[in-house]
């Protein structure tokens, strides 16, 4: 199991640098003391160049365990939001939900027009248009 041969930063690493979109320097600042952008680069070189940390980054189930961990994650960070650390902030709370519900297309929004009245799904949208282009035809 790939957990058992990487150190803990390195683990940090690859989440880091999946999440980011592949920038090494980033991830290696994400996950190490460094705050100098040189030696990360560095670093994030001899990262890329160690075989356990590359078979990580090639999709081994491991990767994607450490990329739904750090979802899981944020999201618990999301759906717990607070303000000043005390008060619920279910603003937050409700945005996470509301991209959780997009990000697994459980809820496809359906497409909408708005109109003095109100707002009209895509169904009342094709009614109206067939109701047109038949009062065009006459």
């Amino acid at each position: 199991m790939l957990n058992t041969k990487l150190t803990q930063k390195q683990l940090s690493f690859v989440e880091n640098y999946l999440l980011n979109g592949g920038n090494g320097t980033q991830a290696v600042l994400g996950s190490y003391k460094t705050r100098n952008r040189k030696s990360a680069s560095v670093i994030a070189s001899r990262n890329l160049q160690n075989p356990r940390i590359a078979q990580a980054l090639r999709g081994s189930p491991e990767t994607e365990r450490v990329i739904l961990d750090s979802i899981a994650r944020t999201i618990k960070e999301g759906l717990e939001a607070t303000i000043d650390g005390k008060v619920p902030d279910y603003v937050i709370r409700h945005m996470f939900v509301t991209t959780c519900i997009e990000l697994m297309n459980l809820n496809p929004r359906p497409e909408k027009q708005v109109t003095k009245s109100g707002v009209l799904t895509q169904e009342a949208i094709d009614r109206i248009r067939t109701r047109d282009a038949i009062r065009k035809r006459s």
